[in-house]
C-alpha cells in the first residue's frame, strides 16, 4: 500500500546492487576486501529472503524479519562487533552483558532494513536517503581517520546512486524487498562498524544519521 507507481514496474533493483557490492569488493585493496567480505556475507539472509519475496510473494513478513536480524547476528559472528553502549544510563549497563549486546544489534539492524524496505515504494526516495546517510557515515570515518570503513561506504553510496538515476525520477525499477533489506542492513552495519572501530564517535549520532535523512 505504500506504493504510489500506477505501471507494473519491475521490483528486482536489489539484484543489481547486490552485483555492484560484489564487483566492489574484486577491485578493493585487501584491508577493504575484508569489511566487503563481511558486509555481503552478513547480508545474505536479508537479501535472498528478501528477494525470494519479490519473486514468489510466498515468504512472510515474519520470516523476513527474522532474516534481517539474523544478519545482524552473522555480523557480530564475523567481525566480533555489537553496539556496548549508547550513551544513556541503565542501557548502557544492559549493553554491558554480551548476549544483550547482540540481541539489541540484530533488532537495531533489522528495525533499520525494515524501515528502508518500506520508503522503497516512493520514486528516489529509499535509495536518495540511504546515499545521503552513507556519505554522512563515510565522511565521519575519513574525518576519524578510518580511511578503508570510509571507501567501503562511499563505494556503498556510488553504487546507491546509481541505482538512483534508474529509480527516480520515472521509477523504472525499484530495490524491491531483497533490495531494500539488504541496503537497509549495509547502512546499518556501516554505522555499527564506525562506532565500534571508532570509540570516538557517537552510536546514537551514527544512528541518529541512518534516520534522520
Amino acid at each position: 500500500i505504500q506504493k504510489n507507481h500506477s505501471n507494473p514496474t519491475p521490483r528486482i533493483g536489489g539484484l543489481a546492487l547486490f552485483i555492484a557490492i560484489i564487483a566492489a569488493y574484486f577491485s578493493a585493496h585487501p584491508e577493504r576486501q575484508v569489511i566487503f567480505s563481511h558486509l555481503i556475507l552478513a547480508g545474505v539472509p536479508a537479501f535472498f529472503f528478501g528477494f525470494l519475496e519479490d519473486c514468489t510473494k510466498k515468504v512472510s513478513v515474519r520470516k523476513r524479519l527474522l532474516a534481517t536480524m539474523l544478519s545482524g547476528v552473522i555480523g557480530y559472528i564475523l567481525t566480533g562487533f555489537s553496539l556496548t553502549e549508547l550513551n544513556i544510563p541503565l542501557v548502557d549497563d544492559l549493553l554491558s552483558v554480551p548476549i544483550l549486546s547482540i540481541a539489541f544489534t540484530a533488532f537495531a539492524v533489522a528495525g533499520i532494513a525494515n524501515a528502508i524496505n518500506i520508503i522503497d515504494g516512493a520514486h528516489g526516495l529509499a535509495s536518495g536517503m540511504v546515499a545521503i546517510a552513507l556519505i554522512g557515515l563515510s565522511a565521519i570515518a575519513y574525518t576519524v581517520g578510518d580511511l578503508n570503513l570510509a571507501y567501503v561506504g562511499f563505494a556503498l553510496a556510488a553504487a546507491v546512486i546509481g541505482f538512483f538515476l534508474v529509480n527516480w525520477p520515472f521509477g523504472r525499477l525499484f530495490l524491491g524487498d531483497g533490495g531494500s533489506y539488504f541496503l537497509g542492513f549495509s547502512l546499518a552495519w556501516t554505522a555499527v562498524l564506525l562506532v565500534e572501530r571508532n570509540s570516538s564517535v557517537s552510536s546514537f549520532a551514527a544512528f541518529l544519521i541512518c534516520i534522520y535523512p
